[in-house]
């Protein structure tokens, strides 16, 4: 299998990816609970990522 290249942006730093990654996430969970009126995260499962 051929790996994908690494983002010349992260300057090989895998961390980096990690901490915008989790960043991401919770911009999008508050986004996301903001937009439906601050209700409390609703989960299905029990990944502690969330579902989105």
């Amino acid at each position: 299998m051929i790996a994908p290249q690494p983002d010349p942006r992260l300057h090989g730093r895998p961390e980096l990816a990690l901490l915008l990654e989790d960043l991401a996430r919770r911009g999008w969970r508050r986004w996301r609970d903001h937009r439906t009126g601050g209700a409390p995260e609703q989960r299905v499962s029990d990944d502690p990522r969330g579902t989105e």
